[in-house]
């Protein structure tokens, strides 16, 4: 479930507040076997929760959006002991109006309270991400098209490997390319 609220003189701030529900299995598994990992379940077993606000500042050659979120992903659920850290995230992100292009570039950074956990044991995710995000769009009067990238770079703590040889906490988590389409034909 979702609602957002416009605030400002001419609502050029939003909050967002999601909540989502425990709807889906948390606890799936093939006959005979353990249970499969969290990210292969199809729920997580508790309520989650976020809260978005976003500033946007319209220019003349552009436009610039600030903002910062929080997240409860859900805690720890029971019997699998799998765990997802709450977090929280600032971003800025400024666009160039060229046309119908608008190359954008920004910056995010997220912070977990700690490492998740898939059935009682500690994965390798970054505690600090800070993420270069880049992308370029064209749109039209009804449909827009973008194409973006997303850089992370994070801080996971983990000095060691897992055969025990020094390896430096920080590094490069998984890059994204993503490519979207929104159409308003009405």
């Amino acid at each position: 479930m979702q609602g957002t609220r416009r605030l400002g003189s001419i609502n050029d701030t939003s909050l967002t507040l999601v909540v989502g529900f425990p709807t889906g299995t948390y606890t799936a598994a093939y006959p005979g076997r353990t249970a499969l990992g969290q990210q292969r379940q199809l729920g997580f077993g508790k309520i989650t929760g976020a809260a978005v606000l976003d500033h946007t500042i319209d220019r003349i050659w552009g436009v610039i959006v600030l903002g910062g979120a929080a997240a409860y992903r859900g805690g720890q659920n029971s019997p699998l002991e799998n765990y997802r850290s709450p977090s929280a995230t600032g971003y800025g992100y400024a666009g160039y109006f060229w046309g119908p292009f608008v190359p954008a570039a920004g910056l995010s950074l997220t912070g977990f309270q700690k490492h998740d956990r898939d059935k009682a044991q500690d994965e390798n995710s970054g505690l600090f991400v800070a993420a270069a995000n880049f992308s370029l769009e064209w749109s039209t009067d009804w449909m827009a098209l973008l194409a973006g990238v997303q850089f992370p770079y994070q801080y996971d703590g983990i000095r060691t490997d897992s055969q025990g040889a020094p390896r430096s906490p920080w590094g490069w988590g998984p890059w994204l390319v993503a490519l979207g389409m929104a159409v308003s034909p009405f």
